[in-house]
């Protein structure tokens, strides 16, 4: 993970109870960069009762061709924007073998947090990380 200045980067394990432990920089660095999705694919709107919802522009996602061969990123990321109510400032989706994983940040006001979800159809939360984002991904045995 690093910093959003990218001036500071460590390596942490990420455990399936959420647990964050920082480690070593680590040996094998076979890892999966990621997928980055330019924000500006999420349109907002505000409905009438004035709550925010947001749609995909499917030209601008077309424009990633990482993306758009993928069904299963295409799906993920329709679903994102009906799931979420703030807009998105980053997102980057990540392939592990046969798993999909995002790191999303919600451009939500004074929090800087960013979230980790495993999909499988569905979003399952892995991890919260404050002020840091991830910049790789590798599973380890």
């Amino acid at each position: 993970m690093a910093d959003d200045n990218y001036e500071s980067i460590a390596f942490v394990n990420i455990y399936d109870n959420g647990k964050i432990v920082k480690c070593s920089s680590l040996k094998n660095r076979n890892f999966v960069r990621p997928i980055e999705v330019d924000p500006q694919v999420f349109e907002d709107h505000t409905s009438t009762n004035n709550s925010t919802y947001l749609t995909v522009n499917k030209k601008l996602l077309n424009k990633n061709k990482a993306v758009s061969s993928d069904p299963t990123w295409i799906r993920l990321i329709k679903n994102l924007a009906k799931r979420s109510k703030y807009l998105i400032a980053i997102l980057s989706l990540f392939k592990l073998d046969h798993e999909y994983y995002i790191f999303i940040k919600y451009n939500a006001g004074l929090s800087d947090e960013g979230t980790l979800y495993k999909y499988d159809g569905k979003f399952k939360k892995v991890c919260t990380l404050d002020s840091n984002q991830i910049i790789a991904l590798r599973k380890s045995n």
